[in-house]
Order: structure tokens, then sequence, then C-alpha cells
């Protein structure tokens, strides 16, 4: 399970803190038709943008697509190391 994850971002009226939690993990995966836990571990722009803009949406703390969102090239900061990412497959049963 992923744990919400806080992004600030440096915006022209000033820093925006957003915390993207289960739903955004879930809208990232419908319309991209991946894991979000893979794109976290890689510390993808796109995926931590989408996140991003997911969560302030959601929220409504922003009216604009996510198109115009990333034209605007908003820089971000994020955990430098999401905790408690868990792997993408277990590890089989060893019997004992």
């Amino acid at each position: 399970m992923l744990n919400p994850i806080t992004f600030t971002l440096d915006r022209e009226s000033g820093p925006l803190t957003v915390k993207a939690s289960g739903l955004d993990f879930a809208a990232y995966e419908d319309q991209f038709d991946k894991p979000a836990i893979a794109g976290i571990s890689e510390g993808r722009y796109k995926t931590f943008m989408y996140l991003c803009w997911h969560a302030m949406k959601r929220q409504g703390l922003t009216e604009q697509t996510f198109d115009e969102f990333i034209a605007d090239s908003p820089t971000f900061t994020a955990p430098e190391k999401v905790e408690d990412v868990p792997p993408l497959e277990s590890p089989q049963p060893t019997g004992q």
C-alpha cells in the first residue's frame, strides 16, 4: 500500500503544499494504464506532476487542465525517498 506523498510546489503566488493519496494514485493508473508505484519508485517527473495536479484539482486548488499545468513547468519538492514503497512482486513463501 502506498502512503500519501506531500509535495511543495513553487507557484507565482508562493509555495503550495499538496498531499497526493490513494485517489490520486488510482487516477494516475486509470489515465496512463501504468502502476503509479513504478513511476514513483523511479522518480519520474510526469508521475509526480500528475499526482500533484490531480491532488490540486481534487481539492479545488486549480482549474487548469493537466497539459496547462505541466506547460507552466512547475517546480516542486518531494521527499527524497518515498518511504514504504512495497516491491512490485511479493516473494514466494518458503514453506516454513
